[in-house]
């Protein structure tokens, strides 16, 4: 054999060997970092959570009420819970789920501060589903600790009413959202 085809030969075998191992090595590079079980049941543990909110009442106003009454008669003590082992955010939201009275007369109060016109506190709509939900209260509780307790006092405001509400309904459901941050 001559000397070039004996090059040309190694040259080949050398230049498959190395096809080959870096196909080997983006094949174990792939199944490393995308590894599909084939089962029922896949989970992805990381700590527990579990928020709890306590002392929430039903409030049952069969007339409009003024601010002072509303102060002594209409607040909801709560405590937020966290028995979990990572810390949370959480949000508070209002949603009006069947009502028909304008929310311009509805009023709000967190821990004694200002009335606030529910409409004008911060909206958005939640996951799946598309009625208008409103922040009342946003913040953020550690891990197997409570938050202080809190007030929130909802009201129709007497004094905001120039309109007829013999047939009006209010039905204001609240809703908690968790957030965790793993980090």
């Amino acid at each position: 054999m001559k000397v070039k085809d004996i090059i040309k030969k190694q040259t080949t075998i050398i230049a498959l060997a190395v096809i080959v191992v870096v196909m080997a090595t983006i094949g174990v590079s792939y199944a490393v970092f995308f590894d599909v079980k084939n089962s029922d049941t896949q989970v992805i543990t990381a700590g527990t959570l579990s928020l709890t909110l306590n002392g929430v009442t039903v409030l049952q106003n069969q007339t409009p009420i003024s601010e002072a009454t509303a102060d002594t008669n209409n607040k909801i003590t709560y405590t937020i819970k966290n028995t979990g082992n990572l810390p949370a955010k959480y949000g508070i939201y209002i949603y009006n789920d069947t009502g028909n009275i304008s929310l311009d007369l509805v009023k709000v109060k967190i821990n004694g501060g200002a009335a606030t016109p529910l409409k004008n506190v911060a909206t958005g709509t939640l996951k799946d589903n598309d009625k208008t939900y409103y922040k009342v209260e946003e913040g953020t509780v550690e891990a197997q600790n409570t938050t202080n307790s809190k007030t929130l006092t909802v009201w129709v405001d007497e004094e905001s009413i120039n309109t007829d509400l013999s047939e009006a309904k209010l039905d204001l459901k609240l809703y908690l959202v968790s957030e965790v941050d793993e980090s």
